[in-house]
């Protein structure tokens, strides 16, 4: 059964953050980068690239190359946000690697998402959903894949990465000023 994460970026997006020594994995880049674009006018992709980066001089997105998986994975985020079809796939490791691995990452993508929603939302009045919402993610973002690992089926992770993904969209849909187009500087 096909995950509705992404198989292809994740280890490419992986060699890259460990090329430029971050400390962020693959899925809590992603989830950082989905939070931020949750009000996408206020977006500004060096500022994404420094938060991969922390206490490391980032590179500016426009000297990236254009074949960068981080420049792949910003176009594709991109393109799954503004589909209507709710094509928005998690960039976690594939289903073939064990599901411990996956659990963590999946935990990574809530803890990078938490924290771009939150520079980007701040404290912007949330619906008692989003607030719910919120409050899940922060529970699945802490999950400890050791005690949670065998007894969270494959069926459950498909759940919880499926609630996962609709609620980020569900809150980039509910943040997103409908008068603004396309981030500000992906230029």
């Amino acid at each position: 059964m096909a995950s509705r994460a992404s198989r292809n970026l994740y280890p490419a997006v992986s060699a890259a953050l460990a090329a430029l020594t971050s400390e962020l994995d693959a899925a809590e880049a992603h989830g950082l980068l989905c939070g931020l674009l949750c009000d996408p006018g206020r977006f500004e992709v060096d500022v994404w690239l420094a938060q991969l980066m922390a206490e490391t001089a980032a590179p500016r997105f426009a000297d990236l190359p254009k074949d960068s998986p981080l420049v792949l994975m910003l176009a594709e985020t991109l393109r799954e946000l503004a589909d209507e079809g709710f094509s928005l796939r998690l960039v976690l490791p594939d289903d073939e690697t064990p599901l411990l691995e996956r659990t963590a990452a999946l935990g990574g993508w809530c803890r990078g998402f938490l924290s771009g929603f939150g520079m980007q939302v701040g404290d912007r009045a949330l619906t008692e959903d989003g607030q719910e919402l919120l409050r899940d993610l922060i529970n699945i973002s802490r999950i400890d894949p050791d005690d949670r690992a065998d007894e969270m089926g494959e069926r459950d992770f498909l759940d919880v990465l499926e609630y996962v993904r609709l609620g980020a969209l569900m809150l980039q849909a509910e943040h997103r000023n409908p008068l603004e187009g396309e981030p500000s500087s992906l230029h």
